[in-house]
C-alpha cells in the first residue's frame, strides 16, 4: 500500500506598524517567482489601538493627548508537497529576505 501524499500546508503572517515598509517586504516578496507556491497577498483589517495620555495629572484633567497605533497586517497561504521543499523554501526565504526583515517587521509561520 502506497501512502497517500500529505501536502504541508502553511500561513506566513507578516505584521508591521509601518506600511510603507510593508509595502515594499510585499514587492521583494513577490519579485521571487514564488507563484507556483503561494497564494496572497491577503491583506488583513489594520488593527488600531487608541490611548490616552493625562498632560497634567494633578491640575487641568481636560488636558489629555491621544495617540494611536495602527497594525498592518498581511497573509500568504502555502502548500508543499514534502517536507524537504517547505524546508528548503523556508532556508531560502530567510536568506534572500533577511536584509529586508528590521525590527519593523514580524513574521509569523504557522502550520495548518
Amino acid at each position: 500500500m502506497e501512502k497517500p501524499s500529505v501536502r504541508n500546508k502553511i500561513k506566513l503572517t507578516i505584521h508591521s506598524y509601518n506600511e510603507s515598509i510593508l509595502k515594499a517586504f510585499i514587492h521583494a516578496f513577490s519579485k521571487e517567482n514564488l507563484d507556483d507556491y503561494f497564494y496572497g497577498p491577503v491583506f488583513l483589517p489594520e488593527k488600531k489601538n487608541v490611548f490616552c495620555v493625562l498632560r497634567s495629572p494633578f491640575v487641568n484633567k481636560d488636558s489629555r493627548d491621544h495617540f494611536e497605533l495602527n497594525l498592518y497586517s498581511v497573509t500568504f497561504y502555502s502548500t508543499f508537497s514534502t517536507d524537504e521543499n517547505l524546508l528548503k523554501f523556508l532556508k531560502t526565504f530567510f536568506k534572500k529576505l533577511s536584509f529586508r526583515i528590521t525590527n519593523n517587521i514580524s513574521v509569523e509561520i504557522t502550520r495548518i
